[in-house]
């Protein structure tokens, strides 16, 4: 589905040129689900971010489905995100003025979608993750696990292929971090690509394939069963 090929990101910092991805290859089948692990620091964010088409390499190819993603036009790669791409964040991002259901919504809202179907869509992606007896409530009404939640069913409302994931249990206890990863998993047996940062060994653990990314190169690349 996605293969990246010798892909390179420098930032410069305080005069000096750092390689946040230094050479990383990696190819991304679909119904595919990867744990990044690494120091702080080692470039796995810079990896999610590029793989979401938030930031451009400086060299190296980005291939969907044998595309070079950066042929395309600045528009078209927006509106690929959008239909291809769903994100969950360590900090929800959830809008405070909006009730959960409206959260939900956004997406749809962005797409063009009619409010009727906007709803019942809304409502079915709230109801997966079990809160659909809080959807008029504000993000302030609702705990951090409720709050992922919300995020996940935003991220997946669309069902897109590729779920992009960065440290969504870093703020969360483990039985709200427990039952985030199990949404993740359900994700994913409905046929969608999940790439998960974690610091977390355990949520690490869990995943089929586990990625270590350290000062910007690739180091690891593991395929086991999950524990």
């Amino acid at each position: 589905m996605i293969r990246l090929e010798n892909v390179t990101r420098r930032y410069l910092i305080e005069g000096k040129t750092i390689a946040a991805l230094d050479g990383v290859s990696l190819d991304l089948e679909r119904g595919e689900e990867i744990a990044v692990v690494g120091s702080s620091g080692s470039g796995k964010t810079t990896l999610l971010h590029l793989l979401g088409l938030l930031l451009k390499p400086d060299g190296g190819r980005y291939l969907l489905a044998e595309k070079d993603v950066y042929a395309l036009s600045p528009a078209r790669r927006a509106a690929l995100r959008a239909e291809f791409i769903g994100f969950v964040f360590q900090d929800f991002h959830l809008n405070p003025r909006f009730t959960a259901l409206e959260n939900v919504e956004l997406p749809l809202l962005i797409a063009g979608m009619g409010r009727n179907a906007r709803r019942i869509a809304a409502g079915e992606a709230l109801r997966r993750v079990g809160l659909w007896d809080r959807r008029d409530h504000l993000p302030r009404e609702l705990s951090g696990g409720q709050q992922q939640r919300v995020a996940i069913a935003r991220a997946t409302v669309r069902h897109p292929p590729l779920i992009l994931a960065d440290e969504p249990t870093g703020n969360l206890d483990p039985e709200a971090s427990d039952r985030v990863l199990a949404l993740l998993r359900e994700e994913n047996r409905a046929g969608a690509a999940v790439v998960m940062i974690t610091h977390d060994p355990r949520a690490a653990a869990s995943f089929r394939r586990v990625v270590t990314i350290d000062r910007g190169k690739l180091i690891g690349d593991v395929r086991r069963p999950v524990i």
